[in-house]
């Protein structure tokens, strides 16, 4: 099971994640990854992780995309929700040879469309509190959405 290191390390190799933020930083602007978060849903290990932007002198910095990750493949998109789509889309395209020598995470789970409102509600309250910078209610929507995914993977939500 990769851990956070991998994980960083997966976000940085990833070609089209890398491109982003080449063309940002030869833009003039500052990118910054915020904390990695790691959110258990059933048997797999969520990766969440905020990109933020600010121009070199003294800005304040912009949150642009969040980064997502299952160990084995990444996605950003430019909300928290997004990026977890992209990335169950990219599970359904898992190649032998990002999988080999481990068993793939089951991201089945993950798919939108089986997800309660409220899970969803909490996505966007999380990522409202971050874009305007309140992370004390970042965290609190997260913790909510933790609960919420640590019953729904022990049976108790269904």
């Amino acid at each position: 099971m990769p851990g956070p290191r991998q994980v960083e390390a997966l976000v940085e190799q990833d070609p089209l994640i890398s491109q982003q933020f080449s063309l940002w930083r030869t833009g003039g602007s500052q990118v910054w990854t915020g904390h990695l978060h790691l959110v258990p849903v059933g048997r797999t290990l969520l990766y969440m992780e905020p990109v933020f932007l600010a121009a070199e002198e003294d800005a304040i910095p912009e949150l642009r995309r969040f980064v997502v990750s299952d160990g084995y493949r990444v996605s950003m998109e430019e909300t928290l929700q997004e990026s977890i789509q992209a990335l169950a889309l990219l599970a359904g395209d898992a190649s032998p040879e990002l999988t080999s020598g481990a068993d793939p995470l089951d991201l089945s789970t993950l798919n939108t469309e089986l997800w309660p409102a409220e899970a969803l509600n909490l996505l966007d309250v999380a990522d409202s509190a971050l874009r305007v910078g309140d992370f004390q209610g970042f965290g609190e929507a997260l913790d909510e959405l933790r609960a919420l995914l640590k019953s729904f993977s022990s049976g108790v939500g269904n």
